[in-house]
């Protein structure tokens, strides 16, 4: 019955649903249930479609990324998954693929969301999944959209701060913009992937942190991810 409530067309009995899905994964054995009853599936779907409220979206992240933090569910999810929303059913990257998906759509609110998690995966031995799966354009797109969302921001606005924090979306632009620094300075302390942020990404960092004068979580996320690429030989020149 629990499945068919997240099938709701009626989006605060699904929300609810979802809610209370995410609370059963703090349990092993009750998100081992979940797994094995195509709970997977149907939250991926949840999460990707446009038409759900952003909150709700956002249970249905947590609760995969909950079951995923056991090595063992991961292992489950990935024959559960299915093949909806572009998730490969060979590998384990599931989480990793959604959160990529999430922070490549034209939403502040999630792309905060995806950047934050995939901050903190690039904090472990998933950060190769994020490498492989292009994840650093992603957020260099996410900071590029976020600190000039018009795209000439850089050469027309001579505001070295772009954000009004009265205003709820500018709020989460702003949080977006931090988050995926923080993902991009936790990956920069990774060799194979500083190379890439170099390549890809350093005139946007720099133009970022030149005209984003005023927010100090900007500047230090920029030095840090600068100091982190200078380490490596082959970037100096660069640089």
């Amino acid at each position: 019955h629990l499945l068919n409530v997240l099938d709701s067309r009626n989006h605060k009995i699904s929300s609810t649903g979802v809610a209370i899905v995410w609370q059963m994964t703090s349990s092993p054995q009750a998100s081992a249930q979940l797994i094995n009853n195509g709970f997977v599936k149907k939250l991926l779907q949840v999460n990707a479609d446009p038409s759900v409220p952003n909150s709700t979206r956002q249970y249905a992240a947590n609760a995969l990324e909950a079951m995923a933090s056991n090595p063992d569910l991961l292992l489950a999810m990935k024959s559960m998954a299915g093949n909806s929303n572009n998730i490969n059913t060979g590998d384990d990257v599931v989480i990793e693929r959604m959160l990529i998906r999430m922070i490549n759509e034209n939403d502040y609110e999630l792309m905060e969301y995806g950047c934050k998690s995939l901050a903190r995966l690039a904090m472990n031995r998933r950060h190769n999944v994020i490498l492989r799966l292009g994840g650093i354009k992603s957020l260099l797109r996410v900071c590029k959209i976020s600190a000039f969302p018009d795209f000439n921001a850089a050469n027309e606005d001579d505001d070295d701060n772009p954000f009004n924090n009265d205003n709820a979306m500018e709020l989460y632009q702003q949080k977006a913009l931090h988050m995926a620094l923080l993902a991009l300075r936790n990956l920069s302390v990774f060799i194979d992937h500083q190379q890439v942020i170099a390549k890809l990404g350093l005139n946007l960092l720099l133009t970022i942190g030149v005209l984003v004068k005023r927010d100090p979580y900007v500047k230090e996320n920029i030095n840090a991810i600068l100091h982190n690429l200078s380490k490596n030989p082959k970037n100096r020149t660069t640089i």
